[in-house]
């Protein structure tokens, strides 16, 4: 579904179109990305 939703061949495509590039920060924890996620999610 969010790979027709977006357009993308992958899932991990799909996540980076809905969620930018920014989560992919090293600096970013674990918990940062898994909020991140959860915004998504309750789209």
């Amino acid at each position: 579904e969010l790979k027709q939703q977006t357009g993308t061949d992958s899932l991990e495509a799909a996540f980076l179109a809905l969620t930018g590039t920014m989560i992919r920060d090293e600096s970013a924890t674990a918990a940062d990305q898994m909020r991140q996620v959860a915004r998504v999610w309750r789209r």
